[in-house]
């Protein structure tokens, strides 16, 4: 680079100084020439005027001066030109070179070395979620075994014991056995209702289980009512049904229990 700007340099001071050496040959010849010219009008004038000299110092002077006088305009023309082409050339150089200039390549990513046979952070952490999943779904599978054994058990009970019943009264017209059964299954769905929905009393589990025949309801979850209880003592709600089973000739609904109280031996 330093040779190709010292070249564009030489070049513009060559070019600087023969246009400067043109520029003043022609000013010597026309120098030349006009110098010729006056010493004809001299000898002109001598001969006319018969006068000796005729040739002023002040003409001799001025051309003496004028072809002593240095071009400087075109040497310094020549040096700006070869300062800007050399400028140009040395920014196209860079520009290239820098396009030429290779990028680094990216590198990979590095996975962290696993031992062999030991599992990564993040398979033992999938595996940790999956033994949760897995338990989870053992859990509800048994609870689903469990409300499945329980739902086939209780209803083939409310079958045997409360539906069939209902339907062999209402075949024969028994008034009686028709509104003790009525009332035992309006007191068995109320339990199983609210038993689902977890809002069961405790005297509604004492149902169910007389019902799944499992146990025999537990004193005290249940109040009785029988013959020798008051009538003070009997509550408003289920006095209405204690006066249509007396009017049917009914002796009570055995174990069922209503809101709370068992009717029987009335």
């Amino acid at each position: 680079m330093k040779r190709l700007f010292f070249l564009f340099l030489l070049t513009g001071l060559t070019t600087g100084w023969a246009q400067a050496q043109t520029d003043t040959n022609r000013a010597k010849d026309t120098n030349r020439v006009a110098d010729s010219n006056i010493a004809t009008q001299q000898d002109t004038s001598l001969a006319e005027d018969g006068e000796a000299g005729g040739i002023s110092d002040t003409a001799d002077d001025t051309g003496n001066n004028d072809s002593q006088r240095f071009p400087w305009l075109p040497v310094v023309l020549g040096l700006v030109a070869g300062a800007v082409i050399t400028a140009v050339v040395m920014r196209l150089s860079s520009g290239k070179a820098k396009a030429n200039t290779p990028r680094p390549e990216s590198q990979p990513e590095t996975q962290p070395i696993r031992e062999e046979g030991r599992p990564s952070p993040q398979e033992q952490k999938l595996k940790r979620q999956l033994d949760n999943l897995t338990k989870e779904k053992e859990q509800l599978q048994q609870q689903l075994a469990s409300d499945r054994n329980f739902d086939n058990e209780y209803y083939g009970e409310a079958f045997r014991k409360l539906v069939a019943p209902m339907h062999d009264a209402m075949e024969r017209g028994a008034h009686r056995e028709i509104e003790e059964n009525l009332m035992k299954i309006m007191s068995h769905y109320s339990s199983l209702t609210r038993y689902k929905i977890a809002k069961k009393q405790p005297y509604d589990e004492a149902n169910i289980q007389y019902l799944m025949s499992r146990k025999s309801p537990g004193e005290g979850l249940a109040t009785e009512i029988n013959k020798d209880t008051p009538v003070d003592k009997i509550p408003k709600h289920i006095k209405p049904l204690l006066d249509l089973l007396r009017e049917q000739g009914s002796g009570g609904l055995d174990e069922s229990i209503i809101s709370g109280y068992r009717i029987r031996n009335i």
